[in-house]
Formats: structure tokens, C-alpha cells, sequence
């Protein structure tokens, strides 16, 4: 195994999870990831529920809770389902976190990791510096 340049990891912490990726089976099968697009975007109603949510002040969402039962009851159903939309959120992360943990194992193996690294910031950087920050 060629040595690496980066002082990120030990050379041997860096081989053990380089096996470990190397004999990980895919973890997605395309009908897997085209559910998970679908399941994306079915959660476009409680995405613009809790961004609507937050839009109000604290008093603005108490006044109208207080004054109206039936925008109660609206709130309270949010509320139900803005917790099944944070399970999902919760289940994302952890997929993205494992896509992560997967790139950085193999882009440790190489010998110019770092400059690769610093190359694909640079891009990014110059593609769109919003969404870099």
C-alpha cells in the first residue's frame, strides 16, 4: 500500500478502514435510491410547513393558536407530522454521513489526497460561493 502524505490519520488506522470500505457491500440498489427521491420530495408539504412556522414570531404563532381552535388543530397536525419529517431528516443524515465517511476512506488510499482535496474546494469554491460558505 503506497504511503500516504496526509497527517489526517495513522497509516494503519487509515489500512484497517481502507479494508473495511473495500469489503462493504453497496448499500443502495437503484430502485433503493429512485424510492429515496421520491421520499425526497413527498416531504415538500412539511418542509414549507416548518419553514412557514418559523416565519412567524412567538407571538404572532401563540395569538393565533390561542384565538382560533381550528388553527389549532392545523398546528397540532403539523406538529404530528413535522416529527415523522424530522425522523426522515434524521434517517438522511446518517445515509449522507455514511456516503462521507465512505469518499474520505477512499480518498485517503491516495497519495495526493490532500491536494485533491484542496483542488475539489477550489472548485466548488468557484462554482458557488453561497452555497460553499
Amino acid at each position: 500500500m503506497a504511503k500516504r502524505n496526509s497527517k489526517r490519520v495513522s497509516d494503519q488506522f487509515a489500512d484497517r478502514m481502507l479494508k473495511q470500505v473495500r469489503a462493504a457491500p453497496a448499500l443502495l440498489k437503484l430502485e433503493e435510491i429512485e424510492e429515496a427521491e421520491r421520499n425526497f420530495q413527498s416531504w415538500s408539504v412539511a418542509r414549507r410547513s416548518v419553514l412557514a412556522t418559523l416565519s412567524k414570531s412567538g407571538n404572532e404563532l401563540i395569538d393565533a393558536i390561542e384565538k382560533d381552535r381550528a388553527i389549532a388543530v392545523v398546528f397540532a397536525c403539523l406538529l404530528d407530522s413535522i416529527g415523522d419529517y424530522l425522523l426522515y431528516l434524521q434517517s438522511i443524515e446518517k445515509m449522507v454521513g455514511a456516503a462521507q465517511g465512505r469518499l474520505l476512506v477512499a480518498l485517503a488510499n491516495r497519495v495526493d489526497m490532500d491536494g485533491v482535496l484542496a483542488e475539489a474546494q477550489a472548485k466548488n469554491a468557484a462554482r458557488a460561493p453561497e452555497a460553499v460558505a
